[in-house]
């Protein structure tokens, strides 16, 4: 099986107000279980990019210039709350 790693999700900013409640600054590490207390829609929207950061893919993302971090937007148009995932990599 693939080596897995943790990932912090920390919430960096936002525009609106975010129904579920979440504030910048918010953060929760992710590993082989779901966050409590994370709306559904958020981590809806960030899956794909977890997998991607908890799988340990080596490059991370093009767009990016840190393999180990990328930022997310939430899924709702109006309340733009933007997620920043940091891969947790073993010494």
């Amino acid at each position: 099986m693939s080596k897995r790693c943790d990932v912090t999700v920390t919430i960096v900013s936002m525009k609106g107000k975010c129904p579920q409640g979440h504030k910048v600054g918010e953060t929760w590490t992710i590993g082989a279980r779901t966050p409590s207390g994370m709306c559904v829609s958020a981590f809806g929207a960030l899956m794909p990019y977890l997998n991607v950061m908890r799988y340990c893919a080596k490059d991370g993302y093009p767009w990016g210039t840190d393999p180990d971090e990328t930022d997310v937007g939430c899924s709702d148009p109006v309340n733009q709350v933007v997620f920043r995932l940091r891969r947790i990599r073993d010494k």
